[in-house]
Formats: structure tokens, sequence, C-alpha cells
């Protein structure tokens, strides 16, 4: 089973455009939130070697005594629209209840899967990616502080020829990027185009544990696999724990195209009800990041949410280094 070409859910379109000198702000930093709660859905295909998936492939979700329906946070996961589907009117708020869902809630059950082990197969399969190409929209919800949302590209060849656009989740408007061309590495910051800067030196720069980093470059970090080589799924699990959050892996079955697909979910939790949780899900075939949620209750609402596709060509002047322009 394939589906060609996009899989839309309440997605605004994507940036497209040139490399500036320095990172600029751009139109959809002060747009207003469309939606709140939109999980897009991948193409299927076989994760380990990123080809679509046989139609006899069993996938741990079909082992399942029964399929949910369809989380109500995603809008029609079989479309194969090329047109984002109509955001809701009025999208909910921050202080209209939690964004994330308890434990063992809408569908989701607890896997024998582990955190460490789930983060592992995803620092792997993030590292081995190869001709994907996606869209994401970052949300930043302060509730009657105001909200606004930022979206960008992201175009993968593989780990040495890479586009990825990111935003911090608390300066939208500006966007920052990095990009190798198979020799090169760059990295556009707010100072300009730049050597990319390993995490480690960003940690010991900022003297900030892990998590705290998360909560404003995760639009960054989850792809540190293929920008840096290294794991940040594993350090991020550990130092959820480190921290002194409950971490819990859980997995959703839901039929896509009349299939059953799994998804699995981490959750990052500590017993006040009052502080920060996290939530990051994913696509149980191809361990992509889908979507990516950081909530402090009645407060403030971080959501990263992407779609993917795995068949749309990539033109080589993506990853285009213009060095008269690098410091």
């Amino acid at each position: 089973m394939r589906i060609s070409g996009w899989v839309w859910v309440a997605m605004g379109a994507a940036l497209v455009g040139c490399q500036p000198e320095t990172a600029k702000p751009v139109d959809a930093g002060s747009s207003a939130v469309e939606s709140n709660n939109a999980a897009p859905v991948p193409e299927p295909a076989n994760a380990a070697a990123n080809q679509p998936a046989p139609e006899t492939e069993k996938t741990p979700a079909e082992a399942s005594n029964s399929t949910p329906n369809p989380d109500p946070n995603l809008d029609n996961p079989g479309s194969t629209a090329t047109t984002p589907t109509k955001p809701p009117a009025k999208p909910p708020t921050v202080a209209e209840g939690p964004k994330i869902s308890p434990a063992a809630t809408d569908g989701w059950e607890k896997t024998d899967v582990s955190p460490a082990k789930l983060a592992e197969t995803l620092d792997t399969s993030l590292k081995d990616l190869k001709s994907a190409t996606g869209r994401f929209r970052l949300v930043l919800d302060k509730g009657k502080d105001g909200a606004g949302h930022d979206q960008g590209e992201i175009v993968i060849a593989d780990s040495t020829k890479y586009s990825i656009d990111w935003f911090r989740s608390h300066k939208l408007g500006t966007i920052l990027r990095v990009r190798a061309n198979g020799t090169h590495r760059r990295e556009l910051t707010e100072a300009g185009w730049g050597e990319i800067k390993p995490l480690s030196e960003v940690k010991n720069r900022e003297n900030l544990p892990l998590v705290k980093l998360w909560k404003d470059a995760c639009s960054k970090l989850m792809f540190r696999p293929i920008v840096d080589g290294q794991p940040i799924w594993v350090p991020l699990v550990k130092d959820f724990q480190a921290q002194g959050f409950s971490v819990r892996t859980e997995i959703k079955s839901m039929t896509v195209n009349d299939k059953p697909r799994p998804f699995y979910r981490i959750l990052a939790f500590k017993t006040n009800p009052k502080e920060t949780r996290y939530e990051m899900r994913f696509d149980g075939i191809r361990m992509v990041p889908l979507t990516v949620k950081i909530e402090e209750p009645g407060k403030e609402l971080v959501q990263w949410s992407g779609e993917w596709s795995f068949s749309q060509p990539i033109d080589p002047k993506t990853f285009n280094i213009e060095f008269s322009r690098t410091p």
C-alpha cells in the first residue's frame, strides 16, 4: 500500500524562499493560530529501508485486539489531497483544558517497548533517513496573552545533504536554518551564516539541561541525528528521568486507508499537575516525529506538528550554500 504525494492535515502552506544573508522575519510569525491539535500522518512505508511497505507487511498494531477510531486530532488520515483542509474557525486555547492527553486515554495504551528502546530506534531511524521532505508548523499559544505560529520546510536527501528550517519557540518570526551540500555544513542564525555548533557546545555555553534547551529549540534539536550524527532522543529521555519526570511510552493503532497503522508517543510528566509536561508522537513505521507538545498547564503551549512525504522530487539547488555570504 502506498499513498503518493503529500498527506495534508490542517496545515498551512510551507515557507519557500531564498537564502537571506541574515535571519529575517517571515510573515507567518505574527499569524493567528489555526489549529493547536493537528497531528499529521505520513505516507506508509518500511522504516528500516525507507521503502514502501509491502501489502503483506505486519505491524505491531495488527496484533492489537481492537483498532480505535482515528484520533480526533487527526483530520482524515487517509487523505491524499494536495491542499490543506480548512482549520477550525475558533481553535481551543490553553485556558480551555489540557492539550496533552493523560496516560492510557484517547485510545493510547502502554507498550512493552521501553522509553530507552523507542528512543534508540528513533535516533537510528532519523540518522539513516533518506529522500524525505517535510513541512511543519510551530505554534506558541499563551492563552489570553496571545498566540502565533510559524511554518517551515524540511528537505533531507541523506545525512550529508539537507536543509532544515527551524524557529525558536519564544522568538517566532525569524526563520533559522541548518544546511549541508554534501561537502560543507552551515547554519543560519540571527547573526548570519556560520559553522554549525554541536549540541554539546551549546549546552556548555548556556549551562542548561537538555530539557530546558528542548523547550525553545525542539524544532532544531529533534534533527540532531542527521545534523550532528549524534542521538537526541536517548539523551532527552535520560534527561527527563534525571530531572525527576516519569517517562512512559504508549502505542495507538489507527486505520489508514483501511489498514491498521501504529503510532507511538513518549510522555514525560510529574505528579504535580501544574508542572510542565511533554509529549512526543511518532509514526510507528517510518519512525519520524509527527507532533511535539510542551505544555505549562493553563499558561502556555508549544506545539510542533509536521507532515512527511517520501515520494516528492528533491531539487539539488535546495542544498546550495552561498559562501560569499558565509562568515
